[in-house]
This record gives structure tokens, C-alpha cells and sequence, in this order.
């Protein structure tokens, strides 16, 4: 009797615990399902950014509600709030056909507009289209209107895909599609957030998209154009910190150092192109990106430079305990333009935020020597790095003082 009764406790018990583990697996499981599936998880991610609603079925017809719809529900994403609207912008709806000015002059149209447009013979194109498009070329630059814009850079492999830009505006989410290059963080007024690219579905365009509550609505004309041309918001200056280095002198001396400028920054022969290791390089910034024309070409670069000074100046500040000098950041600048990767290497070679001469080309030279060992030569194989770095060290800083003692003569007369 005592086995049996021993015997029977354990099976007891051994069912008790097979029980409460399969209750335990049972309800672990939606949990689970959410934290590792990946449709599950890209599901919440766009509900966290863009919100839920639902709401009656509308009717529109040629750009005009004829039945409007409600929303019956709905559920703003951890980031919503009021919508604001910017004093001074206007708030007209972007309409197809219209045009906006960039901040280097170049006027963009806009391709196609927003809501439904039917089939317009290419393949994969909504046609139910929520936001609108710009023929904007390769690399054009979108910058940070206001000081505190927060941008979240994501892949999206529908429509074309490309890299994403979720652009927060104070409360109100904008959004920017088929980029060439996003750049997260907080961003401050006239910092360039992201280049557009060519991966949406048809010809190079930029995609705006604008959310209000969650819920995306006709873009309005206003912040669009101070994205596209950060001068039309109030009070608009190149970065928060110390002033940034004159567009010209930037312009000027990486021209000079190219062989695309004289000392006085005339335009040489080789401005409007050249061959360099068997590339085709045109404008100030002998860039090689296929720019339509030099000017194209230079006012991308110099937004491009622009962009990232700011974030010259944090690594500075994090490594040498203060921001770069103007020699020292202009010297920065140069080698950004000719090896993105090297100028990421700089700071930890150079001695001080205020080097000298030699301690720019020493630091210089000990990263692009660096970088070339270890992500490849690119550009001539056959680079004499020391002597290169000597050359364009010693005639950027040479332009750099010869244009400073110029403006100061201009002054006294």
C-alpha cells in the first residue's frame, strides 16, 4: 500500500508540474511571438511611429471631399500630440506642378501630388498617393529648419525602398523617402539632415510625407520649403556653437588645394572638368558624384561639409577638450572632401584643438595612411600620402591666410 500510495503522490505530482509548465508555455507564447517575429515587430515599429486610427469610408473626387470621412477611433503613438502650426509658413497644400527653391538657387517641380491619382503607367506606383513627390536630383540636401529636430533614419524596402528619414518637428512627424543618406540625431537650424537619392520607383524624386495624430495628411507648402531652404524660417544661422567658417572660404580653398581655383578664387580650366584617376571630377570640390554641372555639384558638396562640421566640432570637443580652430577645422574639411573615412580617423592623432602646421599634416597623413590599409587604396594607387598631405595642407592653409589678409584690405579701404 505504501508504494502505491508513494507511487501515486509522485505521478501526482509529476502532472501537477507538467501542468503548470504547460500553462507557463502557453502563456509565454504571444509575448514571445511579439519580441522575435519580425512581422510582428516591423508592425509595432510602424504603429509606435505612425499611430492607429479607424475611421468611415470618404469619397474624393478630383482633389475635393465630396463625402468626408470621421475618425472613429483612434490612438496616437508615444511621440503625438498637438499639431502646431509655425507662425510665418505657408500652409497651403502642396499641389502638383508647383515649384520650390532650393537653398542654392536650383528650382524643383513638383512631380506628383497627393491623394488619388490612378494608374500613371509605372509599374509598382500607388495609386492612392499619400504625399508628394519632387524631381529633386541625386544628393540634394534637406536641413533642420529649427534647433532640436530629431530625425530616425530606417530602411524601407516597399516603393521603390531606400532609406527613410522620420523627421520630428517640434510634435508633428514629417517624413522623407528615397534617400541617398540619413543622418540621426538631434539636428539644430541649417545642419543637413539627409541627401536624396534615386531609389524610389520611376526617376530620381524626393517622397514628403506629412503625419498629423498618426494619420498622414496633404503635405502643407510652408515646412517643406524651409527643409528644402532652412533661410525661410526666422532667425536661421548655420549650427548652435561657435560661427562656422564663411561658405566662401570653405568654397575657395578646397578649390584652391583641387586645382579647380586660383589663390584669388578664379576659376581655372579645371573647374568645369578633369580627369583624376581615371574619373571625371568637375566644380570646386573636384566631386565625382555625376552632378549635372560644376555649380550643382559644389552647392551639394558645401552642404555636405556643412552638414558635418557640427559634428567635427562634438568629436573635438569629446577627444581634445575644445572645438577646432579655423585652420584646424578647414584643414578637417579638406580631407572629409577627398577621404570620408580618414577624416573619421583624424581626431585621434591630433595633439591639441589648435595644432600647428606639422601636427595638421603628421595627423593628416597618419589617417589617410590608416584608412587606405585598411578599407582599400581608393583614388591613385600610387599616392605619395606624406607629400600629398604636405602639398594640400601647406596651400589650404597659404589660400586660407591670403583670402583673410583680402578681406581685411577690403575693410580698411
Amino acid at each position: 500500500m505504501k508504494v502505491g500510495s508513494l507511487l501515486s503522490n509522485t505521478l501526482s505530482t509529476a502532472s501537477s508540474e507538467l501542468f503548470l509548465w504547460s500553462l507557463a508555455a502557453i502563456l509565454c507564447a504571444p509575448p514571445a511571438i511579439v519580441l522575435f517575429h519580425s512581422g510582428v515587430n516591423a508592425f509595432a515599429h510602424k504603429l509606435a511611429r505612425e499611430g492607429l486610427s479607424f475611421s468611415t469610408p470618404g469619397l474624393r473626387v478630383l482633389g475635393h471631399d465630396i463625402i468626408p470621412s470621421y475618425t472613429l477611433f483612434q490612438f496616437i503613438g508615444p511621440r503625438g500630440g498637438k499639431s502646431h502650426v509655425y507662425s510665418g509658413l505657408d500652409q497651403a497644400p502642396v499641389e502638383k506642378g508647383e515649384t520650390f527653391t532650393l537653398l542654392d538657387g536650383t528650382i524643383v517641380e513638383v512631380s506628383s501630388g497627393y491623394g488619388w491619382r490612378g494608374d500613371i503607367g509605372i509599374a509598382g506606383a500607388s495609386k492612392d498617393h499619400k504625399g508628394v513627390d519632387l524631381a529633386a536630383s541625386i544628393n540634394t540636401p534637406l536641413y533642420a529648419p529649427i534647433n532640436g529636430v530629431k530625425v530616425q533614419c530606417w530602411w524601407d524596402s516597399s516603393g521603390g525602398g531606400g532609406q527613410v528619414a522620420d523627421i520630428w518637428i517640434g510634435p508633428e512627424l514629417y517624413q522623407a523617402l528615397h534617400l541617398a543618406e540619413c543622418y540621426p540625431g538631434t539636428k539644430a537650424k541649417g545642419e543637413v539632415l539627409a541627401h536624396t537619392g534615386d531609389s524610389g520607383i520611376g526617376s530620381a524624386h524626393l517622397h514628403w510625407q506629412q503625419q498629423v495624430h498618426g494619420t498622414k495628411v496633404h503635405p502643407k507648402r510652408g515646412m517643406l520649403q524651409a527643409v528644402l531652404n532652412p533661410t525661410l524660417m526666422p532667425e536661421y544661422h548655420d549650427y548652435a556653437g561657435r560661427p562656422s567658417i564663411e561658405d566662401r572660404m570653405i568654397t575657395c580653398v578646397i578649390g584652391y588645394i583641387e586645382g579647380a581655383a586660383t589663390k584669388d578664387c578664379e576659376k581655372t580650366n579645371a573647374y568645369g572638368g578633369h580627369r583624376d584617376s581615371n574619373r571625371h571630377n568637375h566644380g570646386f570640390f573636384s566631386s565625382t558624384n555625376g552632378y549635372p554641372s560644376p555649380e550643382a555639384a559644389d552647392s551639394a558638396e558645401l552642404a555636405k561639409l556643412k552638414g558635418v562640421t557640427p559634428h567635427m566640432q562634438a568629436k573635438a570637443k569629446e577627444v581634445l577638450g575644445d572645438e577646432l580652430s579655423d585652420a584646424a577645422l578647414l584643414m578637417a574639411l579638406d580631407l572629409k572632401n577627398q577621404s570620408p573615412d580618414a577624416a573619421n580617423r583624424l581626431f585621434k592623432y591630433l595633439p591639441s584643438p589648435d595644432p600647428t602646421p606639422e601636427e595638421i599634416i603628421n595627423a593628416r597623413t597618419a589617417a589617410l595612411t590608416e584608412s587606405r590599409r585598411e578599407i582599400g587604396i581608393g583614388g591613385s594607387p600610387n599616392l605619395n600620402v606624406a607629400a600629398d598631405q604636405t602639398r594640400r595642407v601647406t596651400q589650404g592653409l597659404d589660400a586660407m591666410t591670403h583670402l583673410e589678409n583680402l578681406r581685411q584690405e577690403n575693410r580698411d579701404k
